[in-house]
Parts: structure tokens; C-alpha cells; sequence
């Protein structure tokens, strides 16, 4: 078989890819033919570099301030009003999730590591194993069609300096082609920028000072590699990335001082080989995955004015084997995998025993879709796991020795594609089992629990996305949702002063979401406006969840003319409840960006200068009342959440030259 040269125009071009097996890719137009929300971004758009930004104007996402200084500042999103831990990130269709606590173990993820991001809320696609109904990121590569290197600055006040370098390079004949995409950033910064501090008295103003923000500073270095080969029907794709940093830990704004310190070292090396077999009327890939995960965390506090120990060390290795199937046959396409994946987690808290624990993972998962007509689709998906914990080497009476877990999960979906609209429904039921640490415990400061049960989400969704006038320069997406998790796990403290995993009661999120898009001529609007109604049902005269904003929005204005643009980007919080009860609520909050690109393009180099003002308006604090006895109202720092301040104004510029 002769290959094919065909290859993306250009990185983050949103036409119609065909690669080297005569099988259409899924663009964004394609994409969207499916029954649930997603959205397609590169770091081509309007300071689509920054990760954060990006993800801010996702509606039902929302991005809490973790005090980290990260060169891309990306954090995992909350996605409508549920806890980070639900939302999923995939790299390369390998999920990024730390075994130990069950949150996604990734840091630092870079839009232009990769040059892709989608975003997916309610139906992931078929490709990526997951059910989660709730929020899913996949970060995959996006390789050129001919050899060039770019390489740029980033400079922020309050993020410091970040230097970087993308390669891309092919190699090909009538036999063989490679491509190639790596990825280097160097980033320093002090972290120092001033913030409101409520000196602890938020209802008293008068005590209120402007301070510097401390002990915040990061020195990180990173390194990525995707590669992709195709040679007759063999295809081999895969990931080394290398991230070690050093960065202090630094104090929420309700403390004074910290000189907590961390050391963390991520490295993941994966590779998977497919054989494709195909005909006239079917396409049939078979393939083999292997991945390797490390991460390493070492943290210090010797005053023990944060972390209320002198030092921890947890190291979190995960070994991994996934066979895939994909099968496309007239009407029906397919997808099945199977993973094995092997946890191995030690911990060293304090002068608490150490504990190794280790978690044995196998899950089963198969999508399938059937055409009923051109744009007309059913899909349905399922998922089976099997979870079996140990601990090793530790004798303490109270540590359990060996637990096992099971989930599943299923769903249905259909979309239909008429004309300029698109309506989809999707049904979704899915098992999330317990945490290595919530089941089994660290030895120290929590407690296991082996008679946890599985939180299981039951998800409802419709939507509709509209395309008005001739020219379809108006698009409009509105979806409807309805959750209940029952059985949620949280942390408890017992007794013997420390902390255990329980099931706690039952809770429903339901909301609705709105997204406009409008182009015309040299202007561009992108709106959206997300209203979240989460009820503890333990308490259901409260409907509120603590940290989940009843509403936000954001809305974007760009205009472009020739190789300049000029963007403003406004974002709406809505009042968030500190506590369960509603008793002390944050105000609403509303920001502003402002940018403008100079690009400039030869036939041997092209440059872009960016200038990115945040928070224009210079909000540095927050109002925020309560109700008990009597009414109290003051202010506390400008954050996300209470917590880590942001700072106010602020300046940005990026530079880069690709050739």
C-alpha cells in the first residue's frame, strides 16, 4: 500500500483532515454531530496560549484557584457545581488520574504542548474510555506537514517569565512517514503581586491593609515528545513528557505566613502499535497500548504553619497495557478496550508509619454507533471495572490488608442533524468506585474504610444547536441537564483525631447552559451564560452546595482586521455559599480582559506579539455577607473562591516566531 502525504494545512486548520489510511478524521464540524456538547481549542485563537483562559470560557466550567503559578496556570475545572475529582483529562486517549487520591494527576498541561484541546460535557467521544457525564479534557497532538520550529517568551507580573520552544518535523517516502512534535518550556517567577487582606476580621473594614503576596514562587522545566508513524498498515503513535518543578506552597489569604516547600517530578512515557485491515464496505484496527506513570511529591514545612507536619513524600507509579479494537462496517462503528492497569503507591507522612498500597485495575469498556441515516445517529456505550487493593509490608492492627471494589456504568444517546439544527439526548448511568486512600486508608491520618459504597451519578441531558441566516454566521447551543449522585463520599473526622472516608447522602445538580456564537465580517461574538441548581438532599430546604456559584458567564468581543485583532473578554461569577446552610455567601463578581495581536507572515517566518491586560478593572476584593443573629457584610480578597487571592490589575506579553 502506497501512503498517503495528506496531512492537516495547518496546526489548529479546521478543515477535513484524511490521514495516511484514507479515513476521515473528526474535525470540529464532525464533532459536533454527536449527543453531547464539545468544543474543539487551539492556541491559534486570541490568546488561546493561555490554558486558563480557554478553559474559563467554557460554560459550566469553572476553575478554583489552587495559589499556583503555573506557566500555562491550568487547573482542573469544576464541571457544573460537581468537585474536581469528577472531572476526567485524557492525554493521548490514556486517562490522567493519581490511583491514590482519585483526582486527575495532572500539572502544568499546555495548550501548545499538544495543540489540541476538546472539551466534552455529557457524552465523551467514543474513543476515549469513559462514561463520565460530567466534564472531560482531552489534550491529543497536532503535527505539521512540513518542518519548522517555533519559539516565544511569556511575560506577566504575576506569572513571571516563561520560555518555550515547539519542533515539528516529517520525514517520509513511498513507504514510511514520521511526524513528529516536541515541546520545551523553562518558567520562573517570584510570584509577588499585591492583594486585599481582610486581616482575618472580613465585617471589619476598617483593619483592612493592601499586602505583598509571599512565599509563592516556582522554577519549573519541562519537556514533551509525540510522535506518530505510519508504515504500510502498521501505525505506531506515542508520549514522553518530562516535568520536575520546585515551588513554595503558599498561604490562603485567611493566613499570614507560610514557608511550606514542595518538590514534584512527573514522568509518563507511552506507546501503542495498530494493525488496520480494510476493504471497500469495512475498516477494522486492532492494537496494543503500554503507558508509564510517574509522580513524585516531597513537601516541607518545617514551623508546620501550613501543612501541620514537618514533611510527606508520596510516590504514585502506574503501569499500564490497553488492547483497542475499532471495527467500521456500512452503518455501524464500534469501539472496545481493555485495560490492566497496576498502582503502586508509598507514603511517608510526618513521623507516622509508612504506607505502600497498591491497586490492581481492570476495565472493560465498548462503544457503538449506528447510523440510521446520513445525520442520524444512535450510540451506545458500557463499562465494567474491577478494582482489588492490598497493602503491603504494614502492620499496623487497624490497616486494612485488602479490599476490593466494582463499578459499571451505561448509556444511550441520539443525535439528529436536520437542516441548521442539531438535536441530541443522552442517558447515562455510571459508577464511580471509592479512592485507594478512601478505601484503604495511609496509615496516619486517615483511616480505611472497606465497607465504602460507589457513588453512582444518574445523568439526563437535551440540547439543540442552532445555525441561523444564509451565510450560518449566528450559532446557538442550549442544553438542559439533571444529576443525581447518591452516596457521595466525604471525608469525616472520627475520634481518634483523624479522618475517614463515609457515604454522604444524596445530592441533585440540575441547570441549564447558553452558547452564542456570532461572526460577521471583521467582528466576533462568543457569549455564554450557565445557571446551576444544586440541592443537598439531606437538607433540601438549603439548596446550596458549598463553592458552587449559582450562576456565570463570559462573553467575548474580537475584532480583526488584517494581521491585527483586538479582544475583550468580560467574566461573571455569580454569588457562591461558603457553607452548606448559605449561611456566608460571597457576592457576585464581574472581570475583564483586554488584548491585542500583531501577527506578521512571510513565506519563510511568521511572528505574533500579544498584549494581554487581566483584570482590567482592577478588582482586588470581594464582597461577602452572612446572616446569623444579625446581618454582617465587608469584604475579603479577590479570589475564585475564599482562599488564594488573585491579584488586580495586571500586565502580559508573548512573543513568538515560527519559521
Amino acid at each position: 500500500m502506497c501512503l498517503s502525504s495528506t496531512a492537516r494545512s495547518s496546526e489548529g486548520s479546521e478543515d477535513t483532515v484524511i490521514d495516511v489510511w484514507g479515513k476521515k478524521k473528526q474535525t470540529e464540524e464532525h464533532r459536533i454531530i454527536q449527543p453531547g456538547k464539545n468544543k474543539v481549542l487551539s492556541p491559534t485563537q486570541l490568546g488561546g496560549y493561555r490554558t486558563d483562559n480557554s478553559l474559563k470560557k467554557i460554560s459550566g466550567f469553572y476553575l478554583p484557584d489552587t495559589g499556583k503559578n503555573s506557566s500555562s496556570s491550568f487547573s482542573v475545572p469544576r464541571s457544573r457545581g460537581y468537585d474536581t475529582r469528577y472531572t476526567e483529562i485524557f492525554l493521548q486517549n490514556a486517562l490522567l488520574q493519581d490511583p491514590y487520591t482519585g483526582f486527575t494527576l495532572s500539572d502544568d498541561l499546555d495548550i501548545r504542548e499538544f495543540g489540541e484541546m476538546s472539551i466534552f460535557q455529557g457524552w465523551p467521544d467514543n474513543s476515549l474510555p469513559s462514561l463520565n457525564p460530567l466534564g472531560v479534557i482531552s489534550f491529543s497532538p497536532v503535527f505539521s506537514h512540513k518542518n519548522d520550529i517555533e519559539i516565544g517568551t511569556d511575560w506577566g507580573q504575576a506569572k513571571g517569565l516563561n520560555h518555550w520552544a515547539i519542533l515539528r518535523n516529517i520525514l517520509q517516502n513511498d513507504e514510511i512517514l514520521f511526524q513528529g512534535r516536541s515541546f520545551i518550556s523553562y518558567q520562573y517567577t517570584d510570584g509577588r503581586y499585591q492583594y486585599y487582606d481582610d486581616k482575618m476580621t472580613p465585617y471589619n473594614s476598617s483593619d483592612d491593609r493592601l499586602e505583598t503576596r509571599d512565599n509563592n514562587d516556582q522554577r519549573s522545566h519541562k519537556f514533551t515528545h509525540n510522535f506518530k508513524v505510519f508504515y504500510h498498515n502498521w501505525q505506531i503513535w506515542g508520549t514522553l513528557r518530562k516535568v520536575e518543578k520546585q515551588r513554595s506552597i503558599p498561604a490562603p489569604s485567611r493566613l499570614t505566613t507560610s514557608h511550606a516547600r514542595e518538590v514534584n517530578a512527573n514522568h509518563i512515557a507511552g506507546t501503542n502499535v495498530a494493525y488496520l485491515f480494510s476493504g471497500n464496505k469495512y475498516f477494522l484496527k486492532l492494537g496494543l497500548g503500554l503507558k508509564y506513570h510517574q509522580d513524585v511529591l516531597e513537601s516541607y514545612d518545617e514551623d508546620k504553619s501550613l501543612l501541620n507536619l514537618q514533611s510527606a513524600a508520596l510516590t504514585a507509579t502506574t503501569q499500564s497495557m490497553n488492547f483497542f479494537m475499532e471495527h467500521d462496517y456500512l452503518a455501524l462503528n464500534s469501539t472496545c478496550q481493555y485495560v490492566l492497569n497496576t498502582s503502586h503507591v508509598t507514603a511517608q507522612i510526618g513521623p507516622f508509619f509508612p504506607s505502600e498500597i497498591s491497586r490492581d485495575n481492570k476495565r472493560l469498556y465498548c462503544a457503538f454507533r449506528l447510523k440510521l441515516t446520513e445525520k442520524t445517529q444512535v450510540q451506545l456505550k458500557g463499562t465494567y471495572l474491577k478494582n482489588s487493593d492490598k497493602n503491603h509490608g504494614n502492620d499496623v492492627a487497624t490497616f486494612d490488608q485488602a479490599a476490593n471494589s466494582f463499578g459499571k456504568g451505561g448509556g444511550i444517546g441520539f443525535v439528529s442533524a436536520l437542516n441548521d439544527q442539531v438535536i441530541y439526548t443522552h442517558f447515562v448511568v455510571n459508577d464511580f468506585p471509592p479512592s485507594l486512600v478512601a478505601q484503604m486508608g495511609n496509615a496516619s491520618t486517615i483511616a480505611p474504610n472497606k465497607d465504602l459504597n460507589n457513588e453512582q451519578i444518574l445523568h439526563k441531558e437535551i440540547g439543540t444547536v442552532l445555525e441561523f441566516f444564509p451565510e450560518k454566521n449566528i450559532k446557538l447551543n442550549y442544553s438542559l441537564f439533571h444529576d443525581d449522585l447518591t452516596q457521595k463520599i466525604v471525608f469525616v473526622p472520627t475520634s481518634f483525631g483523624t479522618t475517614k472516608a463515609v457515604n454522604y447522602g444524596n445530592f441533585k445538580i440540575e441547570g441549564y447552559e447558553i452558547d452564542a456564537n456570532f461572526f460577521k465580517g471583521k467582528w466576533t461574538l462568543n457569549t455564554n451564560y450557565a445557571r446551576i441548581f444544586p440541592v443537598n438532599m439531606e437538607v433540601p430546604e438549603y439548596a446550596f452546595i458549598a463553592g458552587i456559584p449559582h450562576d456565570q458567564g463570559s462573553n467575548e468581543i474580537i475584532f480583526t482586521h488584517a494581521n491585527f485583532s483586538l479582544g475583550l473578554t468580560s467574566f461573571y461569577r455569580g454569588e457562591l455559599s461558603l457553607d452548606e446552610l448559605g449561611v456566608k455567601t460571597l457576592s457576585s463578581q464581574i472581570t475583564h480582559d483586554f488584548s491585542i495581536s500583531l501577527k506578521n507572515k512571510s513565506q519563510t517566518y511568521a511572528s505574533e506579539i500579544l498584549f494581554l491586560v487581566q483584570n482590567l478593572s482592577d478588582v482586588t476584593k470581594t464582597p461577602v455577607y452572612a446572616y446569623d443573629f444579625k446581618q454582617n457584610s465587608g469584604y475579603v480578597a479577590y479570589a475564585q473562591v475564599e482562599g488564594y487571592p488573585l491579584p488586580g490589575r495586571n500586565y502580559q506579553v508573548s512573543l513568538s516566531l515560527k519559521f
